[in-house]
């Protein structure tokens, strides 16, 4: 995993470099950017359906599970690729789980006309569950994404840490979130 996360601020750092040069050249288009997100895990309402008193029936198909927040720096070419680093933490409610995802993330924003684009992203990194021993595992995300003119990303994500927790061999979240990515 060191070696995984060493090459990966290696290529960052390479790109870094690269961007500052093709500035005073202006040959590229590769730019730096900071990216943060905020999302709501989703899980299945156990109560769907459930009369709560004699007028009201509780519809929701789904209910918020949690909280999570990350935040990244990468470098991207044309707005069509890019490369990143990202860290925060996620919180699922019914595993009781705070823990810290560190990963580096793929992106690709395909043009759709207008300056909107259709975002999907991928990450593989390590994941710590804080105040669980030395409990840590594999970190997995993908997301499909809608991008505005102005760097808002409103996304779904799916995620998933690789521990052993209650014994489930794996901890996945469903999340509707947006991000926010400055130059």
């Amino acid at each position: 995993m060191k070696k995984i996360v060493t090459l990966l601020v290696i290529f960052i750092l390479v790109f870094e470099g690269y961007s500052q040069e093709s500035k005073t050249t202006q040959k590229n288009n590769l730019a730096p950017f900071y990216q943060f997100e905020i999302a709501i895990p989703l899980v299945g309402n156990p109560n769907r359906n459930e009369e709560i008193s004699e007028e009201i029936t509780d519809r929701s198909w789904f209910i918020p599970d949690g909280i999570s927040s990350k935040f990244g720096y990468g470098i991207q070419h044309n707005k069509w690729i890019a490369t990143s680093i990202h860290s925060g933490i996620d919180w699922k409610a019914t595993y009781k789980l705070v823990a810290i995802p560190v990963y580096g993330n793929l992106r690709l924003s395909a043009g759709i006309g207008n300056g909107y684009r259709i975002t999907a992203q991928a990450g593989f990194g390590r994941g710590f569950a804080l105040g669980r021993g030395n409990l840590n595992g594999n970190y997995t995300r993908v997301s499909l994404g809608f991008e505005t003119d102005e760097d808002f990303i409103f996304f779904v994500e799916g995620s998933s840490y690789n521990f052993k927790l209650k014994n489930e061999n794996s901890i996945g979240l469903i999340s509707l979130g947006v991000a926010l990515r400055t130059f």
